[in-house]
């Protein structure tokens, strides 16, 4: 019985030696598959910064596969630069889509040596851990959008805020030093003129007439305040309050408004903004141009654009840039309030045109980008 046992051991031992093939498993967790999807899971479960999300992707990865390069992109292409990585690069590398609900939103790499393929069930696991990432690299990415979308509301928010005191205090300023001036004087006007009602009618009579010029005088400053804060001509609309002020300005200058029957609705703050710069600008052409026409040409789709061209002397180069008057200084500020840029440039042929365009709802990010 020996000798028999001995003879079947000895023919078995070379039978289950030649059964057994080199594995072409590439990694450590051939033996346990699940280890590296638990641990990524727990780790992403985890109080994890946005930011370094990819980075315990990679990390994680990289530790539960052994794997001597491991990296993530993040990005729809081909081409998107790497983000985190770790180990050396290989010759070998095997790269998996990270896809959240159909979107790609990034690539894993995974790096390895020796020239045996990697084995199936080695591939369905780093696909997964793949996908897994993809739903983890999503998240941080919505994350880092939603934050950036709160600091951009947040300047803009501040940029109103301090846009509005601006104007409040503006206001405060001339109602201070021009109405309150001008009413306090028409109250000591009309104490005089009651005292001297009884003795001397005819002087109360001239008081009370420089009385009537003082207060037709305030109540003049009063609709400009009123009129500074929204032009009662906008209420008929932009185009309509457009030719309604060329209209006024025909005794001293041909003046014509090419636009379109009706504009998409616009925002009252660049409404205001479109009719002030529109304002300024046929203002100096009438006080510095020495012009004999001027048109103004209004047009809109994704934004609203105007020009103002008139055939005069035209403008000094330097004063084109930065370094303006009051009026161009004014007209740029009123575009970058809304969002908008601002231009105005000598004709080569003599005149000038100013060209702007302005966002149809305000963004309170002033930008000095060229116009396109």
């Amino acid at each position: 019985m020996h000798a028999l046992e001995r003879l079947r051991h000895a023919v078995a031992g070379p039978r289950t030696r030649a059964h057994a093939r080199p594995t072409s498993s590439r990694f450590r967790v051939h033996s346990r598959p699940r280890v590296a999807l638990r641990q990524l899971g727990r780790r992403l479960a985890e109080a994890v910064p946005d930011e370094q999300v990819a980075d315990e992707v990679v990390t994680v990865i990289r530790r539960c596969l052994d794997a001597p390069y491991v990296a993530v992109e993040v990005g729809a292409r081909d081409a998107s630069p790497v983000l985190v990585e770790r180990g050396a690069q290989t010759r070998r590398m095997l790269t998996y889509l990270m896809v959240h609900r159909g979107e790609q939103v990034g690539r894993l790499l995974v790096g390895y040596d020796g020239d045996l393929p990697v084995a199936r069930r080695e591939r369905a696991l780093l696909a997964e851990l793949a996908d897994r990432a993809g739903a983890a690299v999503h998240r941080a990415g919505m994350a880092a959008d939603l934050r950036r979308t709160t600091v951009d509301l947040r300047r803009a928010r501040e940029h109103l805020v301090l846009t509005r005191e601006e104007e409040r205090r503006r206001m405060r300023r001339d109602l201070h030093d021009g109405l309150a001036p001008t009413l306090a004087a028409a109250e000591l006007t009309s104490v005089a003129a009651a005292e001297l009602v009884g003795r001397d009618p005819r002087a109360a009579e001239q008081m009370l007439e420089r009385l009537q010029h003082t207060l037709r005088a305030a109540i003049a400053d009063i609709r400009t305040l009123v009129d500074e804060l929204h032009p009662a001509a906008l209420e008929m609309g932009l185009l309509p309050a457009l030719r309604e002020h060329v209209t006024g300005i025909w005794p001293v200058l041909a003046a014509d408004v090419e636009a379109p029957d009706d504009l998409p609705p616009l925002a009252a703050a660049v409404e205001v903004a479109a009719y002030r710069i529109c304002q300024e600008a046929l203002m100096n052409v009438v006080k510095h141009a020495d012009a004999h026409h001027v048109l103004i040409r209004v047009a809109a789709a994704d934004r609203l654009r105007l020009e103002i061209v008139d055939d005069g002397v035209g403008i000094p180069r330097q004063r084109t840039g930065e370094s303006t008057g009051v009026g161009l200084g004014s007209m740029r500020d009123r575009a970058q309030e809304v969002g908008g840029r601002f231009v105005v440039e000598a004709m080569p042929g003599g005149g000038t045109r100013v060209s702007v365009s302005l966002p149809l709802t305000p963004n309170p990010a002033p930008t000095d980008r060229p116009l396109r």
